[in-house]
């Protein structure tokens, strides 16, 4: 919803204009899902719907989101795109599919993953509180400026997709039912910059 933060009731539309194919597959994955176990009563589902992970890494082969981060530390671009997401540290994502195995009140429910929700700019700033040798981004990009370029540059015209959309995501409910305190974003980002780092090195 525009006017607030999305919790487990919200479902992304995968036929939406502004949603990617990603994201769109996630949701058919899920709906597919409860879908199956719909249809099997023996068997309990829990789905955990983590924002973009962040966190220390266990080698150097790491994902899509610690890309981002690396991207934001190499001072490459100048403008930050006007997007923000909602993020996750690693080490809570594990726990909560740990804990769900065994947690009754978690059978046949959904979860948000997200301590926060931060504007690439943002994430961007607490890098380089971290290390102000940093040349991270100081602005955001402009919006005239992206929509020109999406028209020849395929990952911008994602980034045009998702702005104007609150992706702000509430994570409260695990919180509540699984009783423990997410992992800080601020701590999940350098602990991001800090793995990138020593498997550079």
């Amino acid at each position: 919803p525009p006017e607030a933060a999305s919790d487990e009731r919200n479902w992304t539309t995968p036929d939406d204009a502004s949603v990617s194919a990603y994201e769109a597959s996630k949701t058919l994955a899920e709906r597919a899902a409860w879908d199956f176990v719909a249809e099997h009563p023996t068997m309990a589902l829990t789905s955990i719907n983590p924002g973009a992970v962040f966190g220390p890494t266990m080698d150097g082969r790491y994902g899509s989101s610690l890309q981002v981060v690396e991207r934001v530390m190499s001072g490459k671009e100048p403008f930050a795109p006007p997007l923000s997401l909602p993020m996750v540290d690693v080490r809570d994502v594990a726990t909560l599919h740990v804990a769900a195995i065994d947690l009754e009140a978690a059978k046949g429910e959904r979860f948000a993953a997200a301590e926060n929700t931060l504007s690439f700019l943002e994430a961007a700033r607490i890098l380089s509180a971290w290390d102000p040798n940093l040349k991270t981004a100081k602005r955001e990009a402009p919006v005239w400026l992206l929509r020109l370029l999406s028209h020849v540059m395929p990952d911008v015209k994602a980034i045009v997709g998702g702005m104007g959309r609150n992706l702000s995501v509430s994570g409260a409910k695990a919180e509540r039912v699984f009783g423990f305190e997410y992992i800080p974003t601020r701590e999940a980002l350098i602990a991001s910059a800090e793995s990138i780092r020593r498997y550079q090195s």
